[in-house]
């Protein structure tokens, strides 16, 4: 399931379209990422964690991150860590909410980086119940009254 919200600032008209979860191709997006992760693109302990535990998963999902410094605004797949306790790896591709054959039990999350000012990028876990810095001019936006779902 995939859904989108539009962040709009009635104080300096910064716009835009953020499109969050997953969607139909999560098997590729997951299976993609999983050799991100083994090639070392994610970082030497999320590599290191896959090598050393075959029961090793990753939330595959578009989550939005805000900047706390600089306020910028972004999608990032969320790339929390877990591990199925009894050490089998997913079957094809995985999600924690969508496996009820494993005990999955979460790990770590995963630091996402500000591209403009290289501070910890911040997730917004309900955007429905968030206030928004705006990126450009740093006044509040409430958050959007409606969204988009898909799949």
């Amino acid at each position: 399931m995939g859904y989108g919200i539009r962040i709009k600032c009635n104080t300096c008209n910064y716009e835009e379209m953020f499109f969050m979860g997953v969607g139909g191709l999560f098997g590729l997006v997951y299976e993609k990422t999983v050799k991100a992760v083994r090639s070392g693109k994610y970082g030497a302990e999320w590599q290191q964690f896959f090598k050393e535990h075959p029961g090793a998963a990753i939330l595959c999902e578009e989550r939005l991150y805000q900047c706390p410094k600089c306020n910028h605004l972004q999608t990032n797949l969320d790339l929390a860590l877990y591990l199925n306790k009894d050490e089998n790896p997913p079957k094809y591709h995985w999600a924690h909410w969508c496996d009820k054959n494993h005990d999955y039990e979460f790990v770590k999350s995963y630091v996402h980086k500000c591209p403009k000012c290289n501070a910890r990028m911040r997730k917004i876990n309900d955007y429905r119940k968030k206030t928004f810095k705006c990126p450009e001019c740093g006044s509040n936006i409430p958050c959007p009254e409606d969204g988009i779902d898909w799949d």
